[in-house]
This record gives structure tokens, sequence and C-alpha cells, in this order.
């Protein structure tokens, strides 16, 4: 198995890094939806719609 790691040193760790990268892209995807998930969910929760003016408020 050490022998064989040695001659395919640099396509496993090609693997490695692809795997890796392709990791970081998923679980930065996954949080940008949850943060942008959290971030309207705060806005939804802070808006009030009778604070503002309206139609009828002047």
């Amino acid at each position: 198995m050490a022998a064989w790691l040695v001659e395919h040193f640099v396509w496993v760790a090609l693997a490695l890094v692809v795997v890796l990268v392709g990791l970081k892209f998923l679980i930065g995807g996954l949080m940008k939806r949850l943060m942008d998930a959290s971030a309207a969910a705060e806005a939804a929760a802070k808006h009030n719609p009778g604070d503002g003016p309206g139609p009828d408020r002047r």
C-alpha cells in the first residue's frame, strides 16, 4: 500500500484537494442560504406594518 501511495502521490493529493475544495463550496453555499434565510426571518419579525405612514395615516 505504501509503495502504491508513493507511486500515485500526485493523483491522490489532487483528488484530496478536489474533495476538500468541493466541500468548501458546498458548506459555503449552505451557510449563505442559511444566513440569507436568517436575515429574511429577522427582517420579517421586525417589520410592523402599523409603524409607517399608510394611505389612511398622514
